[in-house]
């Protein structure tokens, strides 16, 4: 039962990110007489855009996939964009709110219909099984073709409270289970605030390496952050019986020196009385090492070899992970709709014909670096491309 105040289209996209403005570009791209409602909850389009990169935006990363096909989208809307360190690229102004500005006029000036401020309350499939209704309040929207591209749970400031996932359980497709990613990990150690340290961070569940990336570790009032640690956050999962009691940090301070370098460097130090630790490492790190080395000497369980607990607390400093830190801080959600669900080419789903899904919403996430915003854009912009294709051959037979 459709609402009186309904109106028809060829192609509805729900969000306004980076995921539905790049398939509302492409869409109009493919077909410029295909019409188009683009619905957003928030009072503006692209607001989460807005703060990635430090406000800078890092579009694309040259080393992900669909990275030069959203690259000459930009160049066809009149963006250029700059290389960086890295691969990544961002727009040659530096600034985030030039990427909206350029999709944000494109859309509006092609005759895209924009609906802020506008949630959506439910999708659902017409009797005649190739239309959909998508309803907000008293408003429905018809149409043959929609994108469900409403982001995650990452960051709900701007709008990201997982909409999406409440729309795709309720049409029958199944979800990988959610959790923040991305972000920084909580540990056992919280006295180490402030401190800035490279290392080869490896991540351990149940004993097994599942992670390992060298970079810079910062310490936090919780525990540690930093890309390493970001990256590493989105492999902790409380699935199948995990808790965080199974997963454990261990940290190389001083990968660049072989053991037999490291061992004499430190019986050298001892010897001469010196400090041991400081110089390779920050001075209040050296000193949390050194008082839990002197903790271990006065355990007569313990081993009593100085020079090697300091050996081992250099190579492998190891950290209790007691937790992540939470969708707030995190850039990114793990989980979602399961990409068997969806065909890669297309983001059109297997089980409805005409229903499309992409960005964040769907089970894929990628390391920090502009991998996530790639997949955004490129999963968008395969489904705009898609939808507008369709409606053409649908006009035509």
């Amino acid at each position: 039962m459709t609402s009186l105040n309904t109106k028809q289209y060829d192609i509805i996209i729900i969000g306004g990110g980076a995921a539905g403005l790049a398939a509302a570009v492409n869409a109009h791209l493919t077909d410029r007489d295909v019409s188009i409602l683009l619905m957003e909850k928030n009072d503006k389009l692209g607001k989460k855009l807005y703060a990635t990169g430090n406000g800078r935006c890092n579009l694309v990363n040259k080393y992900a996939y669909g990275c030069w096909d959203v690259l000459y989208m930009f160049e066809d809307i009149g963006m250029m964009a700059t290389e960086e360190d890295e691969g990544r690229f961002y727009p040659s102004s530096g600034m985030a709110e030039d990427v909206v500005f350029y999709l944000e006029n494109y859309v509006r000036r092609t005759g895209v219909e924009v609906m802020l401020n506008t949630t959506v309350d439910a999708v659902e499939q017409l009797e005649d099984g190739e239309s959909y209704a998508v309803r907000s309040g008293d408003f429905c929207a018809t149409a043959r073709q929609v994108l469900i591209a409403t982001g995650g749970k990452a960051a709900p400031m701007y709008g990201t409270t997982g909409d999406g996932y409440v729309m795709a359980r309720k049409l029958g497709y199944e979800l990988a289970p959610l959790h923040p990613a991305l972000t920084g990990i909580e540990t056992n150690v919280t006295t180490l605030k402030g401190v800035r340290a490279r290392a080869i961070v490896t991540l351990y569940r149940k004993g097994d390496k599942i992670y390992e990336e060298f970079g810079q570790v910062q310490f936090t009032d919780y525990g540690m952050s930093g890309i390493v640690i970001m990256n590493a956050s989105k492999l902790v999962e409380l699935r199948d019986g995990l808790t965080f009691d199974d997963y454990e940090l261990v940290l190389n301070f001083i990968p660049d020196r072989i053991d037999a370098e490291l061992k004499a460097l430190i019986g050298h130090r001892m010897e001469k009385g010196v400090n041991t630790i400081r110089g390779f490492v920050p001075q209040k790190l050296s000193s949390y090492i050194e008082a839990r080395t002197e903790e271990q000497l006065q355990n007569p369980e313990e081993n009593n070899d100085a020079s090697e607990i300091y050996f081992h607390a250099l190579r492998e400093s190891h950290f209790k992970v007691t937790g992540v830190h939470g969708w707030k801080t995190a850039q990114c959600t793990a989980g979602g709709v399961k990409l068997d669900q969806v065909f890669e080419r297309t983001m059109a789903s297997r089980k409805h014909r005409g229903l499309y899904f992409a960005g964040e919403v769907l089970d894929e996430c990628g390391p920090c670096g502009g991998f996530n915003l790639t997949q955004a854009f490129f999963t968008g912009l395969k489904a705009g491309r898609a939808m507008a294709f369709s409606s053409k051959i649908r006009r035509r037979f």
